[in-house]
């Protein structure tokens, strides 16, 4: 058996590659029941090995084709028109090797004209002496202290305060006495007696107010005569 194939036709893959479908058993079955309704129906070893033959016979025909006129069809694919790739920006051009080297001698190359300005600019500066400053510490200087006034704070363990400064506990105790008498603990005399100046004295009396606890009066609920 010839097959003519031309190399300007593609062949129909398809139609080479089919495999002839089995025919159904039923009726050869049927048949031979009638003759003898004991025989046992066993596919016999002689056609299962020519149905393995038929089948790697096939697979050879499959790729016989499948490989046929690989080279010319690979041609065929390069020789296709690929698409023009848009044109790119000048600035992202590569270099051309002259472009290139014509700016390599320009940079190496010295301009005599830049260094004649180079050799008339001269800078002379005479900086003064920085001198750091001294700043004079009294190490033994003292400051002006005064006692602790109020002689329940022993437990501090401490014995004086400068002037212009109080304690928590003292401030705590000038606005309760200012609050409970201001008649008595005035601004001029709490700072007279703490030995600060009026006009902090007067901010504290003014912004600062300590805690008052009241207790109200317990009211008696009167029940309500049931009509």
């Amino acid at each position: 058996m010839w097959i003519r194939l031309s190399l300007f036709e593609q062949p129909d893959l398809r139609s080479a590659t089919r495999r002839p479908q089995p025919r159904s058993p039923a009726p050869m079955a049927g048949f031979l029941r009638k003759l003898d309704p004991d025989a046992r129906l066993t596919p016999s070893p002689a056609r299962s090995e020519v149905g393995s033959r038929a089948g790697a016979m096939g697979a050879r025909v499959t790729r016989v084709f499948s490989k046929f006129n690989v080279e010319n069809r690979a041609h065929r694919e390069i020789s296709k028109k690929k698409p023009v790739p848009a044109p790119r920006h000048p600035s992202a051009a590569p270099a051309t090797p002259a472009w290139s080297a014509s700016l390599q001698e320009e940079i190496k190359k010295k301009d005599e004209k830049l260094l004649t300005f180079l050799k008339e600019v001269y800078v002379d500066s005479n900086d003064p002496v920085l001198q750091r400053k001294k700043k004079e510490r009294n190490l033994h200087k003292q400051e002006d202290c005064r006692p602790v006034i109020d002689g329940h704070f022993n437990y501090l363990d401490i014995q004086t305060v400068p002037k212009g400064k109080i304690l928590i506990e003292e401030a705590l105790t000038l606005l309760s006495n200012h609050q409970r008498s201001p008649e008595i603990w005035t601004a001029e005399k709490i700072a007279k007696e703490y030995s600060l100046e009026l006009k902090d004295v007067t901010n504290l009396l003014t912004f600062f107010i300590p805690f008052v606890m009241e207790f109200l009066p317990h009211k008696e609920k009167k029940a309500l005569d049931s009509k």
